[in-house]
């Protein structure tokens, strides 16, 4: 299987493709949805055929490594280094937003800095979809409000032709927080806390409940004007046998101060509160935007409970199958899908979720849910892990994929593509950050020597008509663990998504020195037209 050439967007760095021995694992047929025909081994990709590397591309970069305190838009950098021992970065992504209000979707980049220096913060980057430049890095309070958990763009609120990013800090102050920050189009500060850009910032009402540990923006209300959806499922420090998780959705209107300034709102004032049924279940660990159904305006909300037994129990139990409820204008959820009927007990069915496509050709938007925990049989050392694509009306299951060639938790993160494998038909992203794969030799490339490795980590494109896996991408060293962060969009309006992939303990190459940085993170934009076989 042979690739098509690459488009380099901006920092190309050299192809490296290989065609797997593991066959393609076929669709499983359910609720009339038929498997397609095997399409051959799927193609494996690693880190080096990546065409941005949002870090730097060097591999040997530690002597150059450093913070960079000023960044600038103009002129772009081939290449952007935030080499911070423990950053993670890469560990959240999210695509699509047009932040700078260009015409070109961005990118944004989190990364949860464990390091013990004084003043170290935890961090989120944007970056222009166009090029891959570094339009402004957000700081939060330090690195114990976990700035950048969770990050979603949301549709211009103020009119100012640029969207807002939304950034959840669930370790923030007692209770948590999430700050909007204002898009803009003009030249501003490089690096800027996120209290200063913020339009609004939404304050947790509770302590230990992780206000903003998930997010989802769209028209939940059918006014036109994205909501913000907030999930607090609950921490260590939550009541479990009280507590079931909460999810706040605050208007999109209510979240702009007519007065122009920043926006102070406790969650005691959101527009709706969703709680969770059962106890310890983790209601608002996952949420996605889902569109409206044939009857409706307003577009529904999917809320993840991964721990949960799809029913009220007196204390928290492990051993939850878990569920995914869909939520319309009402408080009452219009479907709950719990993982016993699809994934099996202990499966973390509902950990991940997305929306944004129809893979059926019925007219709406289906849903992808992740397993991660999954196990094939009880013999299973790890788990193995699965995704789910689910018609959002019927929940009947379009495409399972539980692929036998990594090694475990697939399903940590999903995604729906608009077209990945280049067919004009929706495909399935789904990620195994702790997948462990055979060493590659890449020599030949003149790059990286060697490719893949113990957690290296893998990502999976799956044909959204026929349910096959037609690619594979992996880490270029043992735990780099790419996957961990997981987004898709058409960055460059070709038609085909490109494929953003967080690598968050990648390290740089540490032979001679041992005291080089470690768990710097990088990610990588794997350009769609790279992807997809011809």
């Amino acid at each position: 299987m042979s690739l098509r050439p690459a488009h380099a967007l901006a920092i190309a760095a050299a192809l490296c493709t290989l065609t797997g021995p593991s066959q393609a694992q076929p669709a499983v047929a359910a609720g009339g949805a038929p498997a397609g025909t095997p399409v051959g081994a799927p193609v494996l990709v690693t880190g080096c055929g990546a065409a941005h590397i949002l870090e730097n591309p060097d591999p040997h970069p530690a002597a150059r490594c450093q913070v960079l305190d000023r960044v600038h838009p103009e002129p772009p950098p081939t290449s952007v280094s935030v080499c911070r021992t423990n950053d993670h970065f890469g560990a959240v992504i999210a695509a699509g937003g047009d932040f700078n209000g260009d015409g070109t979707p961005d990118i944004a980049v989190a990364g949860f800095s464990h390091d013990h220096l004084p003043n170290t913060a935890c961090e989120v980057w944007v970056f222009s979809g166009k090029g891959a430049a570094p339009l402004v890095v957000v700081t939060g309070d330090g690195r114990t409000d976990l700035l950048g958990e969770s990050l979603t763009f949301v549709s211009d609120l103020n009119g100012d032709g640029c969207d807002e990013l939304a950034i959840g800090a669930p370790g923030a102050g007692r209770s948590g927080r999430v700050y909007v920050i204002a898009g803009r189009s003009a030249p501003g500060p490089g690096r800027i806390a996120a209290r200063e850009a913020a339009l609004a910032i939404l304050e947790g009402d509770v302590p230990g409940r992780g206000f903003g540990f998930a997010l989802t923006a769209g028209d939940l209300d059918g006014d036109g004007r994205h909501d913000l959806a907030i999930g607090a499922p609950g921490t260590s420090s939550s009541d479990a046998a009280e507590f079931a998780g909460e999810v706040l959705v605050f208007g999109g209107a209510a979240l702009v101060d007519p007065e122009g300034g920043p926006l102070l709102m406790s969650a005691r004032h959101a527009d709706r509160r969703l709680v969770g049924d059962s106890a310890g279940a983790r209601f608002g660990f996952a949420l996605a935007t889902v569109g409206p159904d044939a009857d409706g305006s307003a577009s529904r909300l999917a809320v993840g409970a991964p721990r949960s037994l799809g029913r009220a129990i007196a204390k928290l139990s492990a051993a939850g199958h878990g569920e995914v409820l869909l939520f319309g204008s009402d408080d009452a959820p219009l479907q709950r899908w719990t993982g016993d009927k699809y994934a099996g007990e202990g499966s973390a069915f509902g950990h991940a979720l997305a929306s944004g496509h129809d893979l059926d050709g019925d007219g709406i938007d289906d849903l992808a849910i992740g397993a991660p925990l999954r196990r094939g049989d009880a013999s299973e050392k790890r788990p193995r892990g699965a995704a789910f694509a689910v018609n959002s009306v019927t929940g009947a299951v379009l495409i399972r994929v539980d692929d036998s060639a990594f090694s475990g938790s697939v399903g940590a993160r999903v995604a729906l593509a608009a077209d990945v494998s280049g067919d004009g038909h929706p495909d399935l992203v789904t990620s195994s950050p702790i997948a462990s794969l055979p060493i590659v030799d890449c020599s030949q490339h003149g790059k990286f020597h060697e490719q893949g490795g113990p957690m290296s980590g893998g990502v999976l494109l799956v044909d959204g008509a026929s349910g096959d896996v037609f690619g594979r991408l992996f880490g270029e060293s043992g735990r780099d663990r790419i996957g961990w962060g997981l987004a898709v969009h058409d960055l460059d309006g070709d038609g085909l998504s490109e494929v953003i992939a967080g690598a968050m303990g990648w390290s740089p190459p540490r032979a001679k020195d041992p005291a080089l940085l470690k768990e710097v993170g990088r990610a990588y934009v794997f350009a769609g037209s790279q992807l997809p076989p011809e």
